[in-house]
């Protein structure tokens, strides 16, 4: 069994991912979502047996408010006991060798004090690699153009495919100029960890600002790519089990992410175009995170869009026009909300002459349950 829950998170992430038995599945958690939406991962959580409530990995993929919110209120959540063999989350320890200041926006800085509080693994799976560079704290990052390979209890394995050391560089910058000017005290496990529970009235209300053409035209309409320092640090990596592969790729810019697949098809002669069964679009099918590059690059029957389109509009037209045109037909686009932005693909017309179908939540409060 490989199984993709994508919780509903409003316009975020939240990833339920259970591998293995059906009666006793191992479980991974990408992303908490917003805080808004963390009482329906915390019914998932309570939903099970307080022996059954760990996990093998749980990963933020990066800063950004609709991502790591959610698992901020986890975290702080007193009352829910759980555990995890690994936490992959990078943070402003994992930015250089030196590894004394913590640094860093404020959501990162609460994540890191809780994740150190609760005594977690923290980017444990990626020792090794750090130690060949001299990391006395372990970035989840590719380094030496080494794609890291890191394989579950349970037999998942897991391929990074971003980001880069490069990345991480342009967000210490950030992390540390954003702190600062918010006139707080960095750096200092403990006294961040006394300030916890104050976490609903110190953290920022968020980190993000707040005759129809051929699908043809669309795919070719040009995009900015995404040039966010955040996103440009996201996480993105390919899960596989059992023969069945998904590329959950957070909010990487594409062109990150593209290189990451060409490292790995340099490795699998033959390929010129990743097999997957499913791709977690990133960036919640943002156009400036989809190029026709990426597309083809890509030969996957399944795209699943995580957003209720509340805020930005996601998924972008052009970002589902160019994955029609340039990638695997026949296909098909999953969303964990029925919304006004991604009404237009029921249109019988438009899935005839693309060869797709679309699936949607018959009920927007459950999110969307995928099996590969």
């Amino acid at each position: 069994m490989f199984r993709i829950k994508m919780l509903p998170a409003r316009y975020g992430d939240s990833l339920w991912i259970e591998y293995g038995r059906p009666a006793n599945p191992r479980r991974v958690l990408i992303d908490g979502g917003l805080a808004s939406t963390y009482a329906v991962l915390r019914a998932h959580l309570l939903g099970l047996l307080s022996s059954q409530r760990h996990f093998d990995l749980i990963a933020v993929t990066h800063i950004d408010a609709d991502h790591i919110e959610g698992m901020i209120t986890l975290l702080a959540d007193r009352d829910l006991s759980f555990t995890t063999d690994d936490f992959w989350f990078n943070a402003w320890r994992h930015f250089s060798p030196a590894p004394k200041s913590l640094l860093g926006p404020l959501h990162g800085e609460y994540l890191s004090a809780m994740i150190d509080a609760r005594g977690f693994n923290w980017n444990r799976s990626f020792g090794d690699f750090a130690t060949r560079a001299a990391y006395a704290h372990p970035p989840v990052a590719i380094q030496d153009d080494c794609l890291p390979v890191v394989t579950l209890d349970g037999g998942m394995k897991l391929t990074l495919l971003a980001p880069d050391l490069t990345a991480l560089g342009k967000l210490k910058r950030v992390w540390k100029r954003e702190v600062q000017k918010a006139g707080l005290e960095a750096g200092d496990l403990p006294a961040w960890q006394a300030r916890l529970y104050d976490t609903p009235r110190l953290l920022p209300k968020s980190l993000l600002g707040d005759g129809a053409p051929t699908l043809e035209a669309l795919a070719s309409k040009a995009s900015k790519q995404d040039n966010s320092v955040a996103n440009g640090s996201s996480l993105a990596f390919l899960a596989e089990y059992e023969g069945k592969t998904c590329l959950f790729a957070g909010d990487a810019p594409p062109d990150k992410l593209s290189a990451g697949i060409r490292r790995l098809l340099a490795s699998r002669p033959g390929q010129d175009r990743l097999a997957l069964d499913a791709f977690k679009v990133a960036h919640h099918g943002g156009s400036k995170n989809f190029t026709p590059e990426l597309a083809a690059l890509l030969d996957c029957p399944r795209y699943l869009f995580s957003t209720n389109g509340e805020r930005y509009g996601h998924p972008d037209k052009e970002t589902i026009a160019r994955l029609l045109t340039a990638g695997r037909t026949p296909c098909q686009l999953l969303f964990n909300y029925c919304s006004d932005a991604n009404q237009t693909w029921v249109d019988p017309q438009l899935k005839s002459r693309y060869h797709y179908d679309t699936s949607y939540p018959a009920d927007n409060s459950h999110g969307l349950t995928i099996d590969l």
